[in-house]
């Protein structure tokens, strides 16, 4: 369901709600008899944009719906035809060329796919990004030269398709790492580094500095503090389940936000500075 404040002059002039009307909210399944996927057949309910006064619902696993500045549903959006793959829900806007940049994941290859949006909203550019596997991505980021990767240990899980929840679990054996890939049209070459097992939900920024580092700032969980978040939120934990904080009990910080600092001259490793211990917000009983 999407919210709306209207505001002009100082006053509100009106607050609405309304439901997304995707093909998901109609019935529709995501997954076809045939084994295809319905990429319109998503809830549409992760994120709101609005780029070439175009606004777009968006969520991670199908395609964006477009939406009136009223609120009211158009349909699914696909940039006029040229968008195959799924629409990440936290695409980058660069503010000097205001280009859109996003990205889709896929269940099977290409699992990653690199698209840019011209500043008129016109999709230019697509381009396959080799990862090994159909990790969750949920979130990158650019740079002034770079876009920055995340491919990190969770998965896809096909066994548990199908049994309600978001099929994605911890895998210790896929590994972590960050991606450094060329803003350069046409360009796919991605340089690699090992990180820490780790993953991360959402960045908070990154830049390159004045020394030509790539700085990266993320909130960062291990998987103790994944699988407690990842619980929270209606994803499977597997057996090793957290249990649940009681009414006076204070869970503690699940993840920590800090910086990969990824120094200018070779290096097989990014450098993290631990920030402050932190949790998602939730609500509980």
């Amino acid at each position: 369901m999407l919210h709306g404040l209207r505001l002009r002059d100082g006053r509100a002039e009106w607050y609405r709600n309304r439901w997304v009307r995707t093909r998901e909210l109609e019935g529709h399944p995501f997954v076809l008899a045939d084994g295809t996927i319905d990429l319109a057949a998503t809830p549409g309910n992760t994120h709101v944009i609005r780029h070439a006064d175009t606004v777009l619902a968006l969520c991670e696993v199908g395609l964006p719906y477009g939406v009136t500045p009223e609120l009211e549903t158009v349909g699914p959006y696909d940039f006029g035809g040229r968008l195959t793959t799924a629409m990440t829900a936290h695409p980058k806007k660069d503010p000097v060329t205001g280009e859109l940049h996003l990205f889709g994941t896929g269940f099977a290859p290409p699992y990653l796919t690199y698209h840019r949006v011209t500043a008129d909203g016109e999709l230019l550019d697509s381009r396959p990004v080799e990862v090994p596997g159909p990790t969750m991505m949920h979130d990158f980021a650019i740079t002034e030269h770079h876009v920055v990767w995340m491919d990190l240990p969770v998965v896809f899980s096909p066994e548990r398709a199908g049994r309600g929840g978001m099929p994605y679990q911890w895998d210790a054996g896929y590994g972590a790492r960050l991606g450094v890939m060329s803003r350069t049209p046409g360009s796919t070459d991605v340089r690699w580094f090992d990180v820490d097992p780790c993953y991360v939900f959402h960045v908070g920024n990154a830049h390159e500095d004045a020394r030509g580092r790539i700085v990266l700032d993320a909130v960062r969980y291990d998987e103790a503090g994944f699988v407690r978040a990842w619980g929270d939120i209606g994803g499977p934990t597997g057996p090793a389940v957290v249990p649940e904080a009681g009414p006076s009990q204070v869970p503690p910080p699940c993840c920590t936000a800090g910086r990969w600092t990824r120094p200018a001259e070779a290096s097989p490793r990014p450098n993290w500075t631990t920030g402050t211990p932190s949790s998602p917000p939730t609500t509980r009983p």
